[in-house]
């Protein structure tokens, strides 16, 4: 059974009960993934997730990597097309400590400089590679063709942006893309495990008395044209001993008003 609810800051919370093990695992997901960078700069939302969890104003990476290791617990964070997660799993008796340093890495990031320079040359590497592999190539073109290039969904499915946005990326446009998006009421957090509904939003409330709504910015989600005939593009990569082929267009949004027969 799925439990509903919600915090007196907005926050939606789903939770099923599980009580077989001393575990709780959280997931707090927010409507923030790659395609609110059209917003921003294309790379920014992967640049995030990845870093959320490289140090807050009061910890270090260090300090957070030994207090969860002390905690017995896991935390991570990343981004995806349509969201941007914080993710923990913690033991149920240490549960009031870990949702404090769950909060602090929600609420807190600070992006440090250094790790921010490092995490962005390795997203320029990745790019590099992408356009090296037929299958992350792509994924780098499909986006555009299929949605053109002013859609929330232009830009390529890997969020690595491309090497002239992530050149451009700063710290501040981290900070700001966590400002612009990470807010209780642009969120939602899924729980499982062994709580119960009081329990966990008593915890929560505490944690996150602070946490203000604020309203995100309209993503560009408009219905794609769909293509007159179909077409073909062909991206020669000389010396490859296979040929990819792939095929994709934009299927019925889900508030079409016509049945579609398959």
């Amino acid at each position: 059974k799925i439990q509903r609810a919600a915090l007196s800051n907005g926050l939606k919370i789903l939770l099923t009960e599980r009580h077989e093990l001393p575990l709780v695992n959280l997931w707090l997901t927010f409507d923030a993934g790659y395609a609110a960078d059209q917003l921003g700069i294309p790379g920014a939302a992967r640049l995030t997730g990845t870093m959320l969890t490289n140090g807050t104003t009061t910890r270090n990476a260090l300090q957070i990597s030994d207090e969860l290791r002390s905690l017995g617990a896991h935390l991570n964070a990343g981004s995806s097309l349509d969201s941007s997660y914080v993710r923990l799993s913690a033991l149920r008796p240490k549960l009031d400590d870990t949702l404090a340093l769950f909060a602090d890495v929600v609420l807190n990031p600070n992006f440090p400089a250094s790790d921010f320079e490092r995490e962005k040359k390795q997203l320029l590497a990745s790019i590099e590679q992408e356009q090296a592999e037929p299958y992350s190539m792509a994924l780098r073109v499909l986006p555009g063709l299929i949605y053109g290039k002013n859609h929330a969904y232009g830009n390529p499915l890997t969020g690595s942006g491309t090497p002239e946005s992530v050149g451009r990326i700063t710290r501040e446009d981290l900070v700001k893309f966590h400002h612009t998006w990470f807010h209780p009421n642009n969120a939602t957090l899924i729980a499982v495990g062994d709580i119960t509904m009081d329990e966990l939003k008593s915890r929560l409330e505490k944690q996150f008395a602070g946490w203000k709504q604020a309203a995100p910015p309209a993503k560009n989600l408009a219905q794609a044209s769909l293509a007159a005939k179909p077409v073909v593009y062909l991206i020669d990569r000389p010396g490859s001993q296979q040929s990819l082929i792939f095929a994709g267009h934009a299927a019925p949004p889900r508030n079409n008003p016509q049945e579609i027969a398959i």
